[in-house]
């Protein structure tokens, strides 16, 4: 597996609200619900290689963080900050 399959993975997630959905889900089951959504989906990768793709994706999300942002993050919330699945896709 490269790191292009999950990558090729997100982008078809992101294209589609109703797998975008489930993915969100799986991300909370854990890594082994997302290698089954991923199979399902015609993509081959295992839990150890989705691990490691969501704790790189952790630390570089969290490295870019403004400090505004991990207060947001810590326990405050905005109202009117739009989120990305609040953002219509064309």
């Amino acid at each position: 597996m490269s790191a292009e399959l999950l990558k090729e993975f997100y982008l078809k997630v992101q294209a589609s609200k109703t797998l975008e959905a489930q993915a969100v889900d799986a991300v909370k089951e854990g890594p082994a619900a997302i290698v089954e959504l991923g199979r399902q989906e015609g993509y081959d990768f295992t839990q150890e290689e989705v691990a490691e793709a969501l704790a790189s994706y952790t630390r570089t999300m969290s490295s870019e963080l403004s400090d505004a942002d991990l207060d947001l993050v810590a326990g405050g919330t905005v109202s009117n900050v739009k989120r990305p699945h609040d953002v219509v896709r064309r």
